[in-house]
């Protein structure tokens, strides 16, 4: 039997908002926060990719591919790395790759870093990402990188 509010004319149920406060205070308000960087997991003896971000609009890819593709071959000569272009969100991406583990993709950025390519120069490339298979599978089912910046320098010092 509905019960009458004392300040208004209107009528509610007791039981049904009682339980949907208590829910509400459960679920939504007492539940801890789930950072979008958590989705991600730290696997330094995983195999890992090194991720090229670059500019969406303003690059050419396939300029860009060659002389990403020339570079490899001439640092790396003896590895057979691949080198594919995707497009994620509105960034066209070079994925480099395989590379055995974090620190094999790491040593890759650092040489990149070192040796800094003419490619590199030109102001396209926006971020250069160690990641483990896992977490790239986890952007492209997102087709996003919302959370990778973030945690990024926690398992990539």
């Amino acid at each position: 039997m509905p019960v009458a509010c004392r300040h208004s004319r209107l009528y509610f149920w007791p039981m049904p908002r009682l339980l949907f406060i208590v829910l509400c205070a459960f679920v939504g308000l007492l539940a801890p926060r789930s950072s979008v960087a958590q989705a991600f997991d730290c696997q330094p003896h995983a195999p890992h990719r090194v991720v090229l971000l670059l500019d969406g609009k303003a690059v050419d890819l396939p300029e860009m591919r060659g002389k990403v593709r020339r570079w490899l071959w001439e640092a790396f000569p003896e590895r057979e790395l691949r080198l594919k272009p995707l497009r994620i969100a509105s960034h066209h991406v070079l994925l480099i790759g395989p590379f055995a583990d974090r620190q094999e993709a790491m040593a890759f950025i650092r040489r990149l870093q070192a040796r800094w390519p003419d490619f590199m120069h030109m102001g396209l490339v926006w971020a250069v990402w160690a990641v483990s298979v896992d977490n790239w599978r986890h952007i492209v089912r997102a087709d996003s990188f919302r959370g990778y910046p973030e945690f990024y320098p926690t398992c990539y010092p």
